[in-house]
């Protein structure tokens, strides 16, 4: 009997520890299929509508210069769909600094729609090498909001280095919306998951007809002045 009891007693530990181990790789499928949802929607599909953003304002204006930004922005856009699909890592933070690759794609999202860009980047803010994505995507994301839902007149995008963490702070005067009755869709959802993986906190201020300012504080284990090898300096860029 002890003999049969024992044996019970190995099978269901053997079937319990399987169990978990589906479970542990149903849970790490799941989380990649987000972290992949997450990295379409706030890279290739905020690209794609930048484009048609642009195509509308060539329809209007009948202009062959702003056509042939939408086709440096198709072009663009297929980089970033071979970049997702070789290693996720979004092609503006390839060979440059988190603070150059914020400042380009701000660039690229407002000038061909004539919307004035103020940028502050601070040079001492640092963020650890493995949220760089994450923070440069809830930027991307911010601005696509701003530029396609806001229609602002003017948007500033700072990075600011304070006690203890980074702060990513977007600000437009274009539309607003209520926070406390507006639904959260896929485009917010994806920036708080994201700004809770990298342990920070996102807070957004609106109101109809006074703008939105989308604040990400990130915490930072550099310290200002002082580089690490795991983390890299934002870099400066003003327009």
């Amino acid at each position: 009997m002890t003999d049969i009891s024992d044996r019970k007693a190995a099978e269901q530990a053997l079937l319990d520890s399987e169990r978990a181990k589906l479970e542990a790789a149903r849970d790490a499928a799941d989380a990649e299929r987000r972290r992949l949802a997450r990295e379409l929607h706030d890279g290739v599909l905020q690209n794609l509508g930048a484009i048609k953003l642009t195509l509308e304002v060539a329809r209007r204006r009948g202009t062959a210069d702003t056509l042939g930004v939408a086709l440096e922005r198709i072009a663009d856009v297929i980089s970033e769909v071979r970049v997702v699909v070789d290693d996720l890592q979004p092609g503006d933070l390839k060979g440059g600094s988190l603070s150059d690759a914020i400042a380009a794609h701000a660039r690229w999202m407002t000038q061909p729609v004539g919307i004035a860009l103020t940028l502050e980047l601070d040079p001492d803010a640092r963020i650890a090498a493995p949220g760089l994505r994450d923070v440069y995507r809830l930027g991307q994301e911010a601005l696509a909001n701003a530029v396609r839902h806001g229609r602002p007149s003017s948007v500033a995008v700072r990075l600011r280095q304070c006690e203890g963490h980074s702060l990513l702070e977007i600000e437009d005067d274009g539309a607003g919306f209520d926070v406390t009755t507006t639904h959260a869709g896929v485009g917010l959802s994806s920036m708080r998951e994201r700004a809770a993986a990298l342990g920070g906190d996102l807070e957004i201020t609106s109101a109809p007809g006074r703008g939105t300012t989308i604040r990400v504080k990130v915490p930072n284990d550099g310290v200002a002045g002082t580089p690490r090898a795991d983390a890299l300096t934002a870099g400066r860029a003003r327009t």
